[in-house]
Parts: structure tokens; sequence; C-alpha cells
């Protein structure tokens, strides 16, 4: 993994290609003003190389909560014309 530092006003004009070499080059980038560092961008995790998750649990949203039961429970909720029920589930 390589390093590379812009200026700010260079990220400006460069901003596709600093994020392209950071995404697909897996390289960070060190944004200088004035000389000084004042950001870093770095690639973020690939969470599809550590097997299947759902949304749920890639948004850290309801850890406790199953969410295929809850998407089901609101499909058979959305069949049977139940929107006048306060909840659905027993989540």
């Amino acid at each position: 993994m390589s390093t590379n530092y812009i200026s700010s006003t260079e990220l400006k004009n460069k901003v596709a290609d600093v994020l392209n070499d950071v995404r697909y080059k897996g390289s960070t980038t060190i944004v200088k003003r004035h000389g000084k560092a004042i950001a870093k961008i770095v690639p973020i995790e690939d969470n599809t190389r550590t097997g299947k998750k759902n949304f749920m649990s890639l948004a850290g949203v309801w850890k406790d909560i199953d969410a295929d039961k809850m998407i089901k429970d609101i499909y058979d909720a959305r069949k049977d014309g139940s929107r006048k029920r306060k909840f659905l589930g027993d989540w």
C-alpha cells in the first residue's frame, strides 16, 4: 500500500482520480494545506470478503433482531391487508 501526498487545491481538481487510486489500488492519500497534513483518505474494509451479511448487520441497526424474519413478517402483513395493525411482529 502506497502513501500519496496532495494539496487541498490539487485534491479539488483531481478528486475522482484520488478516490479511484484509494479504492482500486488500496493507496492512502494525505491531504495537505499550507504544508501541514489536515486529512487522510484511506480505503474502507471490503465487507463482501467476510461472508454473507445483510443490510441490517452492515448498518449496525437492531443487532438483536433477525432481519430476515422481520422482512418476511412485513411482506406477509402487506399481503393480508393488515396495514391497520400497530405493530407487525414480535421482534
